[in-house]
């Protein structure tokens, strides 16, 4: 038998996850799930591997 201990959800791609105590499923996945991110003034993709 499968089990799920912990879920998170990610709102910003790449910065800190939010635990959940329950989710919901959407079309595109989890709820609220990696729906933005941050961009430099060019708008190139900005992780916080590079900026901390």
């Amino acid at each position: 038998m499968l089990s799920l201990s912990e879920i998170y959800t990610y709102p910003v791609k790449s910065l800190g996850g939010i635990a959940l105590s329950e989710a919901k499923i959407e079309r595109r996945g989890l709820q609220y799930d990696r729906r933005w991110m941050l961009t430099d003034d060019t708008g190139r993709f900005v992780s916080q591997r590079e900026i901390p």
